[in-house]
């Protein structure tokens, strides 16, 4: 009974998070839709607005129209990035139950505004939504994902499925702003529509996630003592290594510390495993995140208009259908690498893959780009996956484990949003034989900026390993 409800709250979970959690990244596949409501047509000069906004197509109106869109975009994305640190604080200090609660709510509201806007045609409650959206998503993530790991902390397993399936179905939630695209532009239901039952079935699974994640009894309360006292004995050990204090490591007895006597933030936050973890994370990410923000005018270098619209359009379906689709195997892969001595065996296939990926991404054939599109999917959800489960592991007393997935989001952010822009105008300037070879020459030097994180990782994971065995 007990671990089918276990089974329950990761399934609830990963629907929060399905259809809440990262949507705000499949806004630009939502494009058609926003032309066809005319929104930010009026920015358009004053020849072309009154066209806009009487004869309604899918298509893009004027330049202007594309550029509020890809600033409102962008202003998304940095919200959806920067606040995880705040949501952390929130679900340490008020519990991933309340925090849930808060992001379901706001991500509700948004919705909803969304589905007013279309109807009443008003570009500054559009922006306010899609803002919205972008601040409520990783609420809704730090507080599901948190949740179905503190419900299930008498389950590995499930904690490990936890990992696996929001990391693919986090990717695979830009499909929602696609699906309502796909239905409003080919004139199944209005858009306004589409997001009200989009905003209902938010509601829906967000309330049954929060009445199956009941406060803690007496006997869970005791479990989580227990196992407190573990992880704050096991994150003293470290933090008193990187501090260069004996370690005790002759001594096989777990030290006593109890859950109030868990070290420092910041110590956590500097202990050279994670600090390796975020520098991995921030140098795979990078090159991703640069070829996802730039991969449709690199098509269009390196093949005709009609290849080029159908790579990016496969690459728009199969990213987050092979990322969902990849879950699975994934969830097994790193339940089976859980233990010490096996951890970095998932870094290095992971370091392996990421290779074999950002190397066919700089072949500029038909067949390797779409190797790269079937690829992507999978490799981005193992990144992802290992991750959330180095995060749910013994290493973070569980006071501190929101804190640690916000902050350690938003320091590779920091890396990974913020450089591509400055790559891209690196591309725009005039050196090299053409933009196609500098967009190569850009991606080749991430990878190389990748190649000893890959490295250095994995062996230090080992080597921590076989030290304290």
């Amino acid at each position: 009974m007990a671990a089918g409800r276990g089974v329950l709250v990761v399934a609830l979970a990963c629907a929060c998070v399905f259809l809440m959690g990262g949507v705000t990244f499949g806004i630009g596949l939502a494009g058609p839709t926003f032309y066809l409501e005319a929104l930010w047509a009026s920015t358009c000069d004053d020849a072309l607005a009154p066209v806009c906004l009487a004869g309604r197509q899918a298509k893009l109106c004027c330049d202007a129209q594309f550029e509020s869109l890809d600033l409102v975009m962008s202003i998304a994305f940095f919200l959806s990035d920067s606040t995880i640190g705040l949501w952390g604080e929130l679900a340490d200090r008020l519990g991933p139950r309340r925090a849930l609660a808060i992001g379901v709510s706001l991500s509700c509201f948004g919705s909803m505004l969304l589905s007013v806007n279309f109807r009443a045609g008003r570009e500054p409650m559009a922006t306010t939504a899609l803002l919205t959206l972008a601040v409520a998503g990783p609420g809704v993530f730090t507080g599901s994902f948190l949740s179905s790991l503190a419900f299930n902390a008498s389950s590995p397993a499930l904690q490990t499925a936890t990992s696996a399936l929001t990391a693919a179905v986090y990717d695979a939630s830009a499909l929602v702003f696609a699906t309502i695209d796909e239905v409003s532009t080919k004139g199944l239901l209005p858009a306004g529509t589409a997001c009200g039952i989009w905003s209902a079935l938010s509601l829906c699974f967000g309330i049954a996630l929060w009445l199956s994640l009941q406060p803690a009894s007496s006997r869970s309360t005791a479990i989580a003592t227990e196992s407190s006292s573990l992880l704050a004995s096991k994150e003293t050990t470290e933090v008193t290594s990187a501090s260069g204090k004996p370690e005790g490591a002759g001594s096989s007895r777990p030290a006593q510390t109890s859950p109030q006597q868990a070290p420092r933030l910041l110590a956590v936050l500097l202990t050279p495993t994670n600090m390796l973890v975020v520098a991995y994370m921030a140098s795979l990410n990078l090159p991703l995140n640069f070829f996802l923000q730039s991969q449709a005018i690199q098509m269009g270098l390196a093949f005709d208009d009609d290849a080029a619209d159908a790579l990016a359009e496969l690459f728009s379906l199969l990213f987050p259908l092979v990322a969902f689709a990849s879950a699975l195997p994934i969830t097994l892969i790193v339940e089976r690498t859980q233990l010490p001595e096996r951890e970095y065996m998932v870094w290095s296939l992971l370091s392996l893959l990421a290779h074999v990926l950002l190397a066919v991404m700089l072949v500029p054939g038909l067949w390797a780009q779409r190797l790269a599109a079937g690829l992507f999917g999978t490799v981005r959800t193992l990144q992802w996956a290992v991750f959330f489960d180095f995060i749910a592991g013994d290493r973070f007393p569980e006071s501190q484990r929101g804190r640690v997935l916000g902050y350690d989001v938003m320091a590779l952010a920091l890396v990974s949003d913020t450089l591509p822009y400055g790559l891209t105008r690196l591309v725009d300037s005039d050196w090299g034989d053409s933009q196609l070879a500098r967009y190569q020459a850009v991606k080749l030097g991430l990878q190389l900026l990748f190649l000893p994180m890959s490295i250095i990782l994995p062996a230090w994971l080992r080597a921590n390993a076989r030290r304290k065995t």
